[in-house]
Protein backbone atom coordinates (compact mmCIF):
# COMPACT_ATOMS: atom_id res chain seq x y z
CA UNK A 1 0.00 0.00 0.00
CA UNK A 2 2.79 1.87 0.96
CA UNK A 3 4.80 1.74 -2.52
CA UNK A 4 1.71 2.08 -4.30
CA UNK A 5 0.70 5.39 -2.20
CA UNK A 6 -2.19 4.20 -1.24
CA UNK A 7 -1.17 5.76 2.08
CA UNK A 8 -4.82 5.59 4.20
CA UNK A 9 -4.69 1.94 3.78
CA UNK A 10 -1.10 1.70 4.83
CA UNK A 11 -1.68 3.42 8.27
CA UNK A 12 -4.45 1.13 8.77
CA UNK A 13 -2.08 -2.15 8.32
CA UNK A 14 0.53 -0.84 10.57
CA UNK A 15 -1.54 0.20 12.91
CA UNK A 16 -2.65 -3.12 13.48
CA UNK A 17 0.87 -4.86 13.09
CA UNK A 18 1.84 -2.41 15.30
CA UNK A 19 -0.43 -3.80 17.99
CA UNK A 20 1.10 -7.28 18.22
CA UNK A 21 4.82 -6.16 17.20
CA UNK A 22 5.69 -2.70 18.22
CA UNK A 23 9.40 -2.65 16.03
CA UNK A 24 11.20 0.74 15.63
CA UNK A 25 11.03 -0.49 11.53
CA UNK A 26 7.15 -0.92 11.74
CA UNK A 27 7.08 2.70 13.54
CA UNK A 28 8.82 4.43 11.14
CA UNK A 29 6.97 3.35 8.14
CA UNK A 30 3.81 3.97 9.60
CA UNK A 31 5.19 7.70 10.11
CA UNK A 32 5.95 7.40 6.31
CA UNK A 33 2.88 6.70 6.03
CA UNK A 34 1.60 9.63 7.73
CA UNK A 35 4.30 11.86 6.26
CA UNK A 36 3.28 10.62 2.42
CA UNK A 37 -0.50 11.31 3.12
CA UNK A 38 -0.01 15.06 4.27
CA UNK A 39 1.69 15.74 1.08
CA UNK A 40 -1.22 14.46 -0.94
CA UNK A 41 -3.06 17.25 -3.18
CA UNK A 42 -6.48 18.15 -0.84
CA UNK A 43 -5.42 16.03 1.90
CA UNK A 44 -7.08 16.99 5.19
CA UNK A 45 -4.76 18.96 7.80
CA UNK A 46 -2.09 16.98 9.16
CA UNK A 47 -1.56 16.31 12.81
CA UNK A 48 2.17 17.50 13.09
CA UNK A 49 1.86 16.95 16.15
CA UNK A 50 1.64 13.03 15.67
CA UNK A 51 4.02 13.00 13.12
CA UNK A 52 6.93 14.55 14.89
CA UNK A 53 6.01 12.71 18.06
CA UNK A 54 6.81 10.10 16.16
CA UNK A 55 9.31 10.84 14.44
CA UNK A 56 11.22 11.67 18.02
CA UNK A 57 10.76 8.44 19.17
CA UNK A 58 12.52 7.15 16.21
CA UNK A 59 15.04 9.67 16.67
CA UNK A 60 15.39 8.73 20.43
CA UNK A 61 16.08 4.51 19.34
CA UNK A 62 18.20 5.83 16.62
CA UNK A 63 20.17 8.80 16.17
CA UNK A 64 22.10 7.82 13.91
CA UNK A 65 19.68 6.93 11.26
CA UNK A 66 19.71 9.97 8.36
CA UNK A 67 16.59 9.26 7.35
CA UNK A 68 14.76 9.85 10.59
CA UNK A 69 16.41 13.37 10.61
CA UNK A 70 15.20 13.93 6.89
CA UNK A 71 11.68 12.63 7.48
CA UNK A 72 11.57 15.32 10.25
CA UNK A 73 13.56 17.91 7.80
CA UNK A 74 10.17 17.29 5.74
CA UNK A 75 7.41 17.59 8.34
CA UNK A 76 8.90 20.96 9.90
CA UNK A 77 9.56 22.01 6.15
CA UNK A 78 5.69 21.51 5.16
CA UNK A 79 5.00 22.92 8.28
CA UNK A 80 6.36 26.21 7.89
CA UNK A 81 9.20 25.90 10.51
CA UNK A 82 12.32 26.76 8.99
CA UNK A 83 15.07 26.93 11.33
CA UNK A 84 13.84 23.34 12.72
CA UNK A 85 13.85 22.45 8.80
CA UNK A 86 16.71 23.42 8.21
CA UNK A 87 18.78 21.79 11.55
CA UNK A 88 17.01 18.13 10.64
CA UNK A 89 18.44 18.64 7.02
CA UNK A 90 21.52 19.50 8.28
CA UNK A 91 21.86 17.07 10.46
CA UNK A 92 20.61 14.03 8.41
CA UNK A 93 23.68 15.56 5.49
CA UNK A 94 26.09 15.21 8.32
CA UNK A 95 25.23 11.40 9.18
CA UNK A 96 27.82 9.01 7.91
CA UNK A 97 28.30 5.26 7.80
CA UNK A 98 25.70 2.46 7.81
CA UNK A 99 22.79 4.70 7.71
CA UNK A 100 23.72 7.41 5.91
CA UNK A 101 21.41 9.00 3.17
CA UNK A 102 21.95 7.65 0.15
CA UNK A 103 22.51 9.93 -2.97
CA UNK A 104 18.88 10.41 -4.04
CA UNK A 105 17.94 11.41 -0.25
CA UNK A 106 20.76 13.58 -0.20
CA UNK A 107 19.50 15.41 -3.24
CA UNK A 108 15.88 15.34 -1.63
CA UNK A 109 18.04 17.22 1.51
CA UNK A 110 20.00 19.16 -0.60
CA UNK A 111 16.53 20.55 -2.49
CA UNK A 112 15.04 20.90 0.77
CA UNK A 113 17.51 23.31 1.90
CA UNK A 114 17.10 25.31 -1.10
CA UNK A 115 13.57 25.63 -1.32
CA UNK A 116 13.92 27.21 1.96
CA UNK A 117 16.92 29.37 1.53
CA UNK A 118 14.56 30.59 -1.22
CA UNK A 119 11.77 30.93 0.84
CA UNK A 120 14.15 33.90 2.92
CA UNK A 121 15.13 35.76 -0.13
CA UNK A 122 18.85 33.91 0.44
CA UNK A 123 18.88 33.33 -3.10
CA UNK A 124 22.86 32.86 -3.29
CA UNK A 125 22.81 30.44 -0.65
CA UNK A 126 19.84 29.13 -2.43
CA UNK A 127 21.87 28.80 -5.38
CA UNK A 128 24.70 26.84 -4.00
CA UNK A 129 22.09 24.24 -2.48
CA UNK A 130 20.67 23.20 -5.68
CA UNK A 131 23.76 22.93 -7.44
CA UNK A 132 24.77 21.28 -4.69
CA UNK A 133 21.27 18.46 -5.46
CA UNK A 134 22.52 18.42 -9.23
CA UNK A 135 25.73 17.95 -8.78
CA UNK A 136 24.33 14.60 -7.08
CA UNK A 137 21.82 14.08 -9.67
CA UNK A 138 21.53 16.55 -13.07
CA UNK A 139 18.34 14.26 -13.61
CA UNK A 140 16.45 16.12 -10.61
CA UNK A 141 14.12 18.13 -11.89
CA UNK A 142 12.68 19.76 -8.74
CA UNK A 143 16.32 20.92 -7.83
CA UNK A 144 16.76 22.13 -11.65
CA UNK A 145 13.37 23.88 -11.15
CA UNK A 146 14.65 25.34 -7.84
CA UNK A 147 17.70 26.81 -9.18
CA UNK A 148 15.95 28.59 -11.97
CA UNK A 149 14.02 30.40 -9.71
CA UNK A 150 16.73 31.27 -7.59
CA UNK A 151 18.97 32.44 -10.91
CA UNK A 152 15.68 34.39 -11.87
CA UNK A 153 15.26 36.09 -8.56
CA UNK A 154 19.27 36.88 -8.84
CA UNK A 155 18.54 38.68 -12.94
CA UNK A 156 20.32 35.86 -13.79
CA UNK A 157 18.34 34.80 -16.76
CA UNK A 158 20.04 32.68 -19.08
CA UNK A 159 20.96 30.48 -16.16
CA UNK A 160 17.51 30.47 -15.22
CA UNK A 161 16.19 29.25 -19.10
CA UNK A 162 19.45 26.82 -18.43
CA UNK A 163 18.14 25.37 -15.76
CA UNK A 164 14.17 25.91 -16.65
CA UNK A 165 14.95 24.15 -20.02
CA UNK A 166 16.22 21.35 -18.16
CA UNK A 167 13.27 20.62 -15.98
CA UNK A 168 10.94 20.84 -18.94
CA UNK A 169 12.83 18.24 -20.27
CA UNK A 170 13.25 15.90 -17.68
CA UNK A 171 9.45 16.75 -16.60
CA UNK A 172 7.66 17.71 -19.55
CA UNK A 173 4.10 17.26 -17.97
CA UNK A 174 4.86 19.09 -15.39
CA UNK A 175 2.48 23.02 -16.48
CA UNK A 176 5.22 24.72 -13.69
CA UNK A 177 8.20 24.60 -15.53
CA UNK A 178 6.30 26.10 -18.77
CA UNK A 179 4.46 29.09 -16.52
CA UNK A 180 8.18 29.95 -15.32
CA UNK A 181 9.46 29.75 -18.88
CA UNK A 182 6.64 31.86 -20.10
CA UNK A 183 7.39 34.19 -17.59
CA UNK A 184 10.91 34.04 -18.12
CA UNK A 185 10.60 34.88 -21.82
CA UNK A 186 7.86 37.55 -21.31
CA UNK A 187 10.77 39.24 -19.05
CA UNK A 188 13.08 38.61 -21.83
CA UNK A 189 10.82 41.04 -24.35
CA UNK A 190 10.35 43.58 -21.96
CA UNK A 191 14.28 43.82 -20.98
CA UNK A 192 15.47 47.47 -21.82
CA UNK A 193 19.22 47.19 -22.60
CA UNK A 194 19.76 47.95 -18.47
CA UNK A 195 19.11 44.15 -17.17
CA UNK A 196 16.98 46.09 -14.36
CA UNK A 197 14.37 47.74 -15.66
CA UNK A 198 11.80 46.68 -17.61
CA UNK A 199 9.45 48.71 -20.18
CA UNK A 200 5.78 48.09 -21.07
CA UNK A 201 5.86 48.03 -24.50
CA UNK A 202 9.36 47.67 -26.41
CA UNK A 203 7.60 47.78 -29.53
CA UNK A 204 5.77 50.98 -29.10
CA UNK A 205 9.06 52.72 -28.20
CA UNK A 206 9.65 54.98 -30.83
CA UNK A 207 13.25 55.07 -30.03
CA UNK A 208 14.06 51.25 -30.80
CA UNK A 209 15.05 50.33 -33.96
CA UNK A 210 13.09 47.48 -36.04
CA UNK A 211 15.37 44.93 -35.24
CA UNK A 212 15.12 45.40 -31.59
CA UNK A 213 11.49 45.71 -31.42
CA UNK A 214 12.09 42.01 -33.37
CA UNK A 215 14.29 40.49 -30.64
CA UNK A 216 12.10 41.42 -28.50
CA UNK A 217 9.07 40.06 -30.67
CA UNK A 218 10.73 36.81 -30.76
CA UNK A 219 11.07 36.55 -27.01
CA UNK A 220 7.47 37.80 -26.52
CA UNK A 221 6.10 34.62 -28.90
CA UNK A 222 8.42 31.99 -26.88
CA UNK A 223 6.57 33.06 -23.81
CA UNK A 224 3.15 32.75 -26.00
CA UNK A 225 4.76 29.24 -27.09
CA UNK A 226 5.38 28.12 -23.22
CA UNK A 227 1.82 29.35 -21.92
CA UNK A 228 0.61 27.85 -24.34
CA UNK A 229 1.83 24.14 -23.41
CA UNK A 230 1.17 25.03 -20.05
CA UNK A 231 -2.94 25.75 -20.58
CA UNK A 232 -2.88 22.37 -22.68
CA UNK A 233 -1.63 20.18 -20.05
CA UNK A 234 -4.55 18.85 -17.67
CA UNK A 235 -4.98 18.17 -14.13
CA UNK A 236 -4.22 21.97 -12.85
CA UNK A 237 -7.17 23.91 -10.79
CA UNK A 238 -9.37 25.91 -13.43
CA UNK A 239 -9.16 28.90 -11.55
CA UNK A 240 -5.34 28.75 -12.29
CA UNK A 241 -5.82 27.65 -16.03
CA UNK A 242 -7.39 30.89 -16.40
CA UNK A 243 -4.67 32.71 -14.50
CA UNK A 244 -2.50 31.52 -17.37
CA UNK A 245 -4.52 32.34 -20.00
CA UNK A 246 -4.79 35.89 -18.56
CA UNK A 247 -0.78 35.60 -19.35
CA UNK A 248 -0.90 34.63 -22.86
CA UNK A 249 -3.72 37.45 -23.29
CA UNK A 250 -1.14 40.12 -21.99
CA UNK A 251 1.77 38.76 -23.95
CA UNK A 252 -0.01 38.39 -26.74
CA UNK A 253 -1.31 41.85 -26.58
CA UNK A 254 2.41 43.46 -26.59
CA UNK A 255 3.20 42.02 -30.02
CA UNK A 256 0.23 44.94 -31.35
CA UNK A 257 2.58 47.27 -31.99
CA UNK A 258 5.72 44.37 -33.42
CA UNK A 259 6.98 45.27 -36.86
CA UNK A 260 5.18 42.39 -39.21
CA UNK A 261 2.08 42.20 -36.70
CA UNK A 262 -1.40 43.07 -37.72
CA UNK A 263 -2.93 45.02 -34.69
CA UNK A 264 -6.47 43.22 -35.16
CA UNK A 265 -5.34 39.95 -35.78
CA UNK A 266 -3.13 40.58 -32.66
CA UNK A 267 -6.03 41.82 -30.64
CA UNK A 268 -8.60 39.03 -31.67
CA UNK A 269 -5.83 36.61 -30.35
CA UNK A 270 -6.04 38.70 -26.86
CA UNK A 271 -9.64 38.36 -27.02
CA UNK A 272 -9.07 34.41 -27.91
CA UNK A 273 -7.08 33.59 -24.38
CA UNK A 274 -9.60 36.12 -22.65
CA UNK A 275 -12.25 34.11 -23.51
CA UNK A 276 -10.97 30.85 -22.12
CA UNK A 277 -10.24 32.57 -18.84
CA UNK A 278 -13.64 33.39 -18.86
CA UNK A 279 -15.19 29.77 -19.88
CA UNK A 280 -13.19 28.44 -16.69
CA UNK A 281 -13.41 32.03 -14.29
CA UNK A 282 -16.31 33.48 -15.00
CA UNK A 283 -16.98 35.34 -11.76
CA UNK A 284 -13.44 37.30 -12.67
CA UNK A 285 -14.81 41.07 -12.89
CA UNK A 286 -11.91 41.91 -14.43
CA UNK A 287 -11.48 38.89 -17.26
CA UNK A 288 -14.80 40.30 -18.68
CA UNK A 289 -13.61 44.10 -18.10
CA UNK A 290 -10.05 43.51 -20.08
CA UNK A 291 -12.09 41.29 -23.01
CA UNK A 292 -14.58 44.41 -23.57
CA UNK A 293 -11.39 47.26 -23.24
CA UNK A 294 -9.73 44.39 -26.42
CA UNK A 295 -12.79 44.60 -28.13
CA UNK A 296 -13.03 48.40 -28.25
CA UNK A 297 -9.27 48.08 -29.34
CA UNK A 298 -10.57 46.37 -32.39
CA UNK A 299 -12.96 48.54 -33.52
CA UNK A 300 -10.55 51.72 -33.05
CA UNK A 301 -8.30 49.85 -35.12
CA UNK A 302 -10.35 49.03 -38.37
CA UNK A 303 -10.72 50.56 -41.17
CA UNK A 304 -13.76 53.13 -40.98
CA UNK A 305 -15.16 51.23 -44.29
CA UNK A 306 -15.71 48.34 -42.54
CA UNK A 307 -19.55 49.02 -42.10
CA UNK A 308 -21.82 47.76 -39.67
CA UNK A 309 -19.77 44.46 -39.15
CA UNK A 310 -17.35 46.89 -37.40
CA UNK A 311 -19.53 48.27 -34.44
CA UNK A 312 -20.53 44.39 -33.86
CA UNK A 313 -17.08 45.02 -31.42
CA UNK A 314 -18.26 47.67 -29.94
CA UNK A 315 -21.51 45.76 -28.60
CA UNK A 316 -19.60 42.97 -27.78
CA UNK A 317 -17.55 45.37 -25.67
CA UNK A 318 -20.47 46.82 -24.14
CA UNK A 319 -21.94 43.12 -23.25
CA UNK A 320 -18.52 42.69 -21.83
CA UNK A 321 -18.38 45.86 -19.89
CA UNK A 322 -21.69 45.16 -18.46
CA UNK A 323 -20.42 41.66 -16.92
CA UNK A 324 -17.62 43.22 -15.22
CA UNK A 325 -20.34 45.80 -13.84
CA UNK A 326 -22.55 43.04 -12.49
CA UNK A 327 -19.51 41.31 -10.98
CA UNK A 328 -17.88 44.75 -9.22
CA UNK A 329 -19.43 48.07 -10.27
CA UNK A 330 -16.26 50.01 -8.37
CA UNK A 331 -13.56 51.74 -10.64
CA UNK A 332 -10.07 51.05 -9.25
CA UNK A 333 -6.91 51.39 -10.59
CA UNK A 334 -7.00 49.61 -14.11
CA UNK A 335 -10.38 48.37 -13.36
CA UNK A 336 -12.29 51.01 -15.29
CA UNK A 337 -15.79 49.69 -16.15
CA UNK A 338 -17.56 52.70 -15.89
CA UNK A 339 -15.28 54.83 -17.14
CA UNK A 340 -14.95 52.32 -20.44
CA UNK A 341 -19.11 52.39 -20.43
CA UNK A 342 -19.51 55.69 -20.48
CA UNK A 343 -16.90 55.33 -23.75
CA UNK A 344 -18.12 52.93 -25.67
CA UNK A 345 -21.83 53.69 -25.46
CA UNK A 346 -22.44 56.88 -27.58
CA UNK A 347 -19.91 55.02 -30.19
CA UNK A 348 -21.65 51.83 -30.29
CA UNK A 349 -25.45 53.35 -30.42
CA UNK A 350 -25.67 56.54 -30.69
CA UNK A 351 -22.77 56.28 -33.50
CA UNK A 352 -24.28 53.63 -35.33
CA UNK A 353 -27.61 55.38 -35.43
CA UNK A 354 -26.42 58.24 -36.62
CA UNK A 355 -23.97 56.18 -39.61
CA UNK A 356 -27.20 54.42 -40.25
CA UNK A 357 -29.14 58.14 -41.02
CA UNK A 358 -25.80 58.78 -42.69
CA UNK A 359 -26.59 55.92 -45.43
CA UNK A 360 -30.20 56.66 -45.56
CA UNK A 361 -29.83 60.07 -46.35
CA UNK A 362 -27.33 58.84 -48.90
CA UNK A 363 -29.83 56.15 -50.56
CA UNK A 364 -27.63 53.35 -49.07
CA UNK A 365 -30.76 51.84 -47.89
CA UNK A 366 -29.07 48.05 -47.13
CA UNK A 367 -26.51 49.26 -45.31
CA UNK A 368 -28.41 51.73 -43.05
CA UNK A 369 -30.83 48.39 -42.26
CA UNK A 370 -27.37 46.55 -41.07
CA UNK A 371 -26.92 49.96 -39.19
CA UNK A 372 -29.87 49.91 -37.28
CA UNK A 373 -30.61 46.43 -36.88
CA UNK A 374 -27.40 46.39 -35.14
CA UNK A 375 -28.59 48.59 -32.46
CA UNK A 376 -32.42 46.87 -31.99
CA UNK A 377 -31.23 44.15 -31.44
CA UNK A 378 -27.98 44.68 -29.54
CA UNK A 379 -29.73 47.63 -27.35
CA UNK A 380 -33.11 46.78 -26.48
CA UNK A 381 -33.22 49.78 -24.32
CA UNK A 382 -33.44 51.88 -27.63
CA UNK A 383 -36.79 52.64 -28.59
CA UNK A 384 -35.86 54.44 -31.92
CA UNK A 385 -34.09 51.77 -33.02
CA UNK A 386 -36.61 49.21 -34.29
CA UNK A 387 -38.90 52.12 -35.58
CA UNK A 388 -35.58 53.22 -37.96
CA UNK A 389 -35.29 50.12 -38.94
CA UNK A 390 -38.66 49.32 -40.15
CA UNK A 391 -38.21 52.53 -42.32
CA UNK A 392 -35.01 51.12 -44.15
CA UNK A 393 -36.86 47.92 -44.94
CA UNK A 394 -39.91 50.45 -46.40
CA UNK A 395 -37.12 51.87 -48.68
CA UNK A 396 -36.02 47.95 -49.86
CA UNK A 397 -39.61 47.38 -50.42
CA UNK A 398 -39.29 44.52 -47.70
CA UNK A 399 -42.97 45.81 -46.18
CA UNK A 400 -43.40 42.64 -44.11
CA UNK A 401 -40.41 42.91 -42.27
CA UNK A 402 -40.63 46.44 -42.00
CA UNK A 403 -44.26 45.49 -40.13
CA UNK A 404 -42.24 43.00 -37.81
CA UNK A 405 -39.83 46.24 -37.00
CA UNK A 406 -42.66 48.55 -36.31
CA UNK A 407 -44.15 46.39 -34.18
CA UNK A 408 -41.11 45.85 -31.75
CA UNK A 409 -40.91 49.60 -31.87
CA UNK A 410 -44.47 50.06 -30.69
CA UNK A 411 -44.01 47.18 -28.01
CA UNK A 412 -40.90 49.18 -26.76
CA UNK A 413 -42.22 52.94 -27.11
CA UNK A 414 -45.34 51.91 -24.89
CA UNK A 415 -43.52 49.94 -22.31
CA UNK A 416 -41.10 53.01 -21.73
CA UNK A 417 -43.82 55.79 -21.90
CA UNK A 418 -42.11 57.05 -25.35
CA UNK A 419 -44.73 58.78 -27.49
CA UNK A 420 -42.58 61.12 -28.43
CA UNK A 421 -40.95 57.80 -30.43
CA UNK A 422 -43.96 56.94 -32.11
CA UNK A 423 -44.58 60.54 -33.65
CA UNK A 424 -41.54 60.61 -34.88
CA UNK A 425 -41.98 56.95 -36.50
CA UNK A 426 -44.91 58.08 -38.36
CA UNK A 427 -43.55 60.88 -39.45
CA UNK A 428 -40.70 60.29 -41.16
CA UNK A 429 -43.04 57.39 -42.72
CA UNK A 430 -44.89 59.67 -44.26
CA UNK A 431 -42.16 62.22 -45.30
CA UNK A 432 -40.35 58.59 -47.56
CA UNK A 433 -43.64 57.86 -48.78
CA UNK A 434 -44.59 61.15 -50.23
CA UNK A 435 -40.83 61.25 -51.20
CA UNK A 436 -40.71 57.69 -53.00
CA UNK A 437 -44.76 57.46 -53.68
CA UNK A 438 -45.04 54.23 -51.72
CA UNK A 439 -48.41 53.03 -50.15
CA UNK A 440 -47.07 52.68 -46.73
CA UNK A 441 -51.23 52.56 -45.04
CA UNK A 442 -51.02 49.48 -43.28
CA UNK A 443 -47.75 50.60 -41.05
CA UNK A 444 -49.54 54.11 -40.55
CA UNK A 445 -52.47 52.67 -39.30
CA UNK A 446 -50.48 50.26 -37.39
CA UNK A 447 -48.70 53.33 -35.49
CA UNK A 448 -52.02 55.38 -35.17
CA UNK A 449 -53.57 52.03 -33.24
CA UNK A 450 -51.26 52.95 -30.06
CA UNK A 451 -53.12 55.25 -27.59
CA UNK A 452 -50.06 56.83 -26.01
CA UNK A 453 -50.18 60.63 -26.02
CA UNK A 454 -47.70 63.15 -25.95
CA UNK A 455 -47.61 66.75 -24.24
CA UNK A 456 -45.72 69.09 -26.00
CA UNK A 457 -44.57 70.45 -22.62
CA UNK A 458 -42.65 67.20 -22.21
CA UNK A 459 -40.65 67.38 -25.56
CA UNK A 460 -37.24 68.16 -24.19
CA UNK A 461 -34.74 68.47 -27.44
CA UNK A 462 -35.82 71.09 -30.33
CA UNK A 463 -34.98 68.28 -33.12
CA UNK A 464 -37.78 65.87 -31.48
CA UNK A 465 -40.03 68.83 -31.70
CA UNK A 466 -39.45 70.37 -34.98
CA UNK A 467 -40.00 66.86 -36.55
CA UNK A 468 -43.46 67.06 -35.01
CA UNK A 469 -44.31 70.03 -35.98
CA UNK A 470 -43.38 68.39 -39.00
CA UNK A 471 -45.83 65.48 -38.54
CA UNK A 472 -48.62 68.02 -37.46
CA UNK A 473 -48.28 69.84 -40.41
CA UNK A 474 -48.41 66.80 -42.98
CA UNK A 475 -52.05 66.08 -41.07
CA UNK A 476 -53.19 70.06 -41.01
CA UNK A 477 -53.26 70.00 -37.13
CA UNK A 478 -52.17 73.80 -37.71
CA UNK A 479 -52.29 74.44 -34.22
CA UNK A 480 -50.60 71.35 -33.16
CA UNK A 481 -47.43 72.25 -35.34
Amino acid sequence: HLQLCDFAAALDEYDQLLKVANRTELLASRNLARLGASTQAGAQSPDFQTILKEQGLLIANRPDNAYYWLWRGVTYHIWGDVAAAEMNYEVALAIVGERALDRQSQVQAWTGLGWLAHSQNQFDTAVDRFEMAVSLNDRSDEANLGLGFSYYSLRQYEKALEAWEKTAELNPEDPTIYISLGTLHWRLGMLQDGQDSLAQDRCADPDLSDEEKLASADQLLLAIQNFQTAVALPGRDPVDVAKTYQSLARVQYLLRSCPGFDVVEVLKATIDSYTAAIALDPNNANYWHVRGRTEYGVWLNLPPDTGPSARVWLFDALDDTEAALALNPTDLGDYQPNHFRGLIYPHAVDGSLAQGDGRFANGEYEIALGYYELVATRAPEVVRAPFKAGLAAVALGDLPQAELWYTEGLLRAEAAGDGAAILLAETDLRQFAERAGVDVTPLLNLLQESALEIDPADITDAATAFALAQGALLDGRWQRA
